[in-house]
């Protein structure tokens, strides 16, 4: 089926009076075959911004872009446990625990 539509914005250096470009249909098709890209690439390979791509994907049922930067056969092997840095997740703890403390009881995040 049809997917959301884009359509891009006149770039700078373009002329006012010149025809808009079309609109870009974003179908799970088009976005299966961009995943081998990075999310900036791929929105550049078809003309529009990285935000109005994730957003189309958004309204696709798509929660995040899908590119591994090495390909699916290297994320198959990387299964093994993953490294934390300790130091990264203790300042996480405080942050979550700070934002915990400043929201009102009872209230949403």
């Amino acid at each position: 089926g049809c997917g959301p539509a884009i359509f891009p914005r006149r770039k700078a250096g373009e002329e006012a009076g010149a025809a808009p470009p079309c609109p870009v249909v974003v179908t799970r098709d088009l976005v299966r075959s961009l995943a081998d890209m990075p999310l900036g690439k791929a929105a550049q390979h078809i003309g529009v911004s990285a935000t109005a791509l994730k957003k189309a994907c958004r309204k696709l049922g798509l929660e995040r872009w899908s590119y591994k930067k090495n390909g699916a056969a290297a994320a198959a092997e990387s299964s093994g446990p993953v490294e934390l840095n300790e130091a990264y997740v203790r300042r996480l703890n405080r942050k979550y625990a700070a934002a915990e403390k400043a929201r009102p009881h009872g209230g949403p995040p």
